[in-house]
């Protein structure tokens, strides 16, 4: 399968591959950081914290949760200032 969708991607004119041959980009954000980890859904504090747990245990950092429906409201007032204090 993986041959078949290799070839798909040449076809359409993709590399087959990473491009480790490339030279890095010299961008970076302002504290120096070359990217950056977005994790959309986040639409209770419940998962919320589930998804800081398994980045913990996983050692992946992630810089912004996004709540696609409600917005900032379900963590405002006191698990904001909880998720604020566990951000520190």
């Amino acid at each position: 399968m993986i041959e078949k969708i290799t070839r798909a991607l040449e076809r359409a004119g993709m590399p087959k591959g990473d491009l480790y041959e490339l030279p890095a980009s010299p961008k970076t954000f302002p504290d120096g950081a070359h990217y950056r980890v977005e994790i959309s859904g986040i639409e209770t504090t419940k998962v919320l914290d589930a998804t800081i747990d398994e980045a913990h245990k996983q050692g992946v950092p992630f810089h912004r949760a996004i709540s696609l429906v409600r917005g900032g409201y379900p963590f405002y007032p006191r698990s904001t200032e909880r998720i604020c204090q566990d951000s520190s």
